[in-house]
């Protein structure tokens, strides 16, 4: 779940802050299945086979993910900024 500030600037930035309730609910659900697919893709991408079914089953552990992320933070360097980069292309991409 997007911050309320994350979602109000991304509204106003893309102009339809605006829009009925409906509209801006439906994007901004959107926006976030994309991103929670673009960060799933890139860890996965990331860990070694192994690392991968551990991954896995510690997200299956957890219905927030919060071990699962850990551990993909732990294996893989810089992933924060990984994910902002794969983010901001899958964004560029859709304009």
């Amino acid at each position: 779940m997007l911050p309320k500030t994350v979602k109000d600037n991304l509204l106003k930035t893309l102009g339809i802050e605006s829009a009925d309730q409906d509209k801006q609910e439906e994007f901004l659900s959107s926006f976030e299945d994309l991103i929670s697919a673009v960060v799933l893709d890139l860890i996965l991408e990331s860990l070694t086979d192994e690392e991968k079914e551990t991954f896995l089953k510690l997200n299956a552990q957890d219905s927030i993910g919060e071990k699962a992320i850990n551990y993909a933070l732990e294996k893989i360097p810089n992933l924060e900024g990984k994910i902002g980069e794969k983010v901001k292309e899958e964004i560029l991409a859709l304009n």
